[in-house]
Parts: C-alpha cells; sequence; structure tokens
C-alpha cells in the first residue's frame, strides 16, 4: 500500500478537497492519503516550500508527496 501527501491552497471550505481525495482513491483504492496542509497561501511557494522541507523526511521511502498551489495569479483562471 502506497502513500500520498497532499499540500495544497485548497483549503476547507469547499468540495475541491473532497474531489482530489476521491480522485485519488478511486485510480488508486489501495492507497493512503495522508494530508500536511490544505491552508497554503496562494501564491506562496515559499511557505508550501519550508512545509514540504521539514515534513517530507519523516515518511517512508517511496512516498508520493503532491503539492498543489498555485503559483502564477491569473484572473481568468475558472474551474
Amino acid at each position: 500500500m502506497g502513500i500520498i501527501t497532499l499540500t495544497t491552497d485548497l483549503g476547507h471550505k469547499d468540495f475541491y478537497q473532497a474531489a482530489l481525495k476521491g480522485s485519488l482513491l478511486s485510480l488508486l483504492p489501495a492507497v493512503r492519503i495522508v494530508d500536511i496542509s490544505h491552508d497554503i497561501t496562494p501564491f506562496d511557494l515559499q511557505q508550501a516550500a519550508f512545509i514540504i522541507k521539514n515534513s517530507y523526511h519523516y515518511f517512508p521511502k517511496k512516498t508520493v508527496h503532491l503539492i498543489g498551489v498555485d503559483s502564477v495569479y491569473n484572473k481568468e483562471t475558472r474551474y
């Protein structure tokens, strides 16, 4: 059973986190999903890097670390 960690700027107010986790579990039903943080400030790549740098080494080798943080502001982006 593999491990996937999630570090995002998705927050906790809507369905995006659930949609991401559901999609992962649909593709990989045996995987364990670990939330590192979903409260990264949008566009703050330094904050995301700091959190990952200080947490990834506690996980087993071959853990997959997914990082989803907006990096460029674009008012035209539609979800």
